[in-house]
């Protein structure tokens, strides 16, 4: 086989190749390109549950906020109210012991 001959066989080749091949790569083109769309609308629709998942935890979060400092505000009452029974009882106790008190005769 000489080089003309040679070149001639690869050009068919070459041809038939390019003819068989251009059909699938644009299939191939256009099945990435559904692919791609497709996983972009899942991605998007994955992304806006996650958001609100996300507004919604953050709702529990300020919810279960707003009860710790309630809770904490009754602590510190019942510990002021505490705190005032002991003084109160401490002085109590006091005035009853430095009290002068009158003879029984």
């Amino acid at each position: 086989m000489n080089r003309r001959d040679f070149i001639a066989a690869a050009t068919r080749g070459a041809a038939a190749t390019a003819a068989v091949a251009s059909p699938m790569v644009a299939a191939a083109s256009a099945a990435g390109s559904t692919l791609h769309d497709r996983f972009g609308e899942q991605f998007e629709s994955a992304l806006g549950a996650l958001g609100e998942r996300g507004d919604s935890f953050t709702d529990d979060l300020r919810a279960v906020g707003s009860r710790v400092q309630r809770l904490e505000l009754q602590q510190q009452v019942l510990l002021f109210l505490l705190l005032l029974s002991f003084v109160l009882d401490g002085g109590l106790t006091w005035l009853v012991m430095h009290a002068p008190v009158a003879p029984l005769v």
